[in-house]
């Protein structure tokens, strides 16, 4: 079965490039050029490009497991793949294609040919991306997972990020449709490839197409966007996104990254004002909350550790928040661990009395160095009958 689908994945491509080949405006003889002026089967126009590669005659699929071979008892894996990438970039795409098609007949096998088929393919994907990704689909549909490195990796999605918005998410929606690939991973990278992209460009978009997103791939495709650009959107126009898009599930953390963020230097003045303004929920408040004094505390801004931690916590009490103990936590806990005061900080968290998601809380952000025995005083505290200080 996996052999038929690589087979099927091959003749995908051969047939966008042939069809790509039959439309040039020019015979190969004139120009010895491969026109790309075509509908490909998801309907994106590929404009011509000339090719001036030419084709190495002495260059097989054997000739390079030779070279693979003997370079891998001497070389790093990533310098065996750069070295094969270089000889492989005179060829032109209809040879890239032919190699890949002739692929599981090659003399070497196992980690030598997956090194081989992934350098051709990335050869391909510098000159003809929509096809080498073509040929990644049809390969990840076999073996979901294997390309998602490769992808990652930008060996591919460099290229691919030049396109449009518009352009990728035409091509994505027809190979979802085609290849049946809902629940493949690999479209989840290129989903977030695409909604960074159309977020920066076009936010009204990119929230239809959030919206539109499987329940199952929308929570992590969408934060891996906001993960990697918390600057996208300002954060009126994040919390409006972020509530459409996933209908007021599982927003409240990516609310805080990308709200508290932005709203830290401005004081808990600004912060109430914003609640105000969006009718925060009692999660969306705690999450930013969080969110901007831990900005707040690690850059160093909030003045006087004590006024610090009395203001926030009245904010938090006027502001129905609740875990007032957990945000003292995050301050004395980050604080103790850029002063050097774990006795004084742990004296002030006990306190209060605090619950042990608190005592959780200041542990991993005092880090691995707390004095052994503030350390100690902290496990009697636990272990004390109630878990309060008597």
């Amino acid at each position: 079965m996996a052999k038929r689908l690589s087979i099927i994945g091959i003749l995908l491509i051969a047939v966008i490039y042939t069809i790509a080949k039959s439309k040039s405006s020019k015979s190969s003889v004139e120009s010895n050029a491969i026109s790309r002026q075509h509908l490909s089967p998801n309907g994106i126009k590929i404009p011509a490009r000339p090719n001036t590669r030419q084709r190495s005659s002495d260059l097989t699929l054997d000739s390079l497991c030779e070279r693979l071979s003997k370079a891998e008892k001497i070389q790093t894996g990533s310098q065996v793949f750069q070295k094969i990438l270089s000889q492989l970039s005179d060829l032109d795409s209809a040879h890239l294609i032919a190699m890949l098609g002739r692929l599981n007949s090659a003399s070497c096998g196992g980690k030598s040919r997956s090194t081989l088929e992934q350098a051709i393919v990335s050869a391909l994907g510098s000159q003809t991306p929509e096809l080498a990704l073509d040929y990644v689909l049809s390969r990840d549909s076999e073996e979901p997972g294997r390309w998602n490195y490769f992808i990652e990796g930008n060996l591919l999605l460099g290229k691919w990020d030049k396109m449009t918005a518009a352009s990728l998410a035409e091509w994505l929606d027809a190979r979802r449709e085609l290849l049946h690939t809902d629940k493949s991973t690999l479209i989840g990278i290129l989903e977030t490839s695409l909604l960074t992209k159309l977020v920066q460009t076009d936010p009204a978009t990119a929230m239809k197409r959030a919206r539109a997103l499987p329940e199952s791939q929308a929570l992590a495709i969408i934060g891996n966007s906001f993960r990697q650009r918390s600057d996208l959107l300002g954060p009126d126009e994040a919390i409006n996104f972020l509530r459409e898009s996933l209908n007021r599930v599982g927003h409240e953390e990516l609310v805080g990254i990308t709200c508290g963020r932005k709203l830290y230097p401005e004081g808990l003045e600004t912060l109430q004002s914003f609640f105000r303004k969006h009718d925060a929920s009692r999660a969306e408040k705690k999450a930013i909350l969080f969110k901007a004094v831990g900005m707040q505390v690690n850059m160093g801004g909030q003045g006087p550790t004590d006024e610090f931690i009395q203001r926030t916590r009245q904010f938090a009490e006027d502001e129905d928040v609740g875990n007032a103990d957990e945000l003292t936590a995050v301050i004395l806990g980050t604080t103790a661990d850029r002063d050097h005061e774990d006795k004084r900080a742990v004296d002030q968290l006990l306190s209060y009395n605090p619950g042990p998601s608190a005592i959780q809380i200041f542990l991993k952000a005092r880090g691995n160095s707390l004095d052994t025995t503030q350390a100690r005083r902290i496990e009697d505290y636990l272990d004390s009958s109630d878990g309060r200080v008597k």
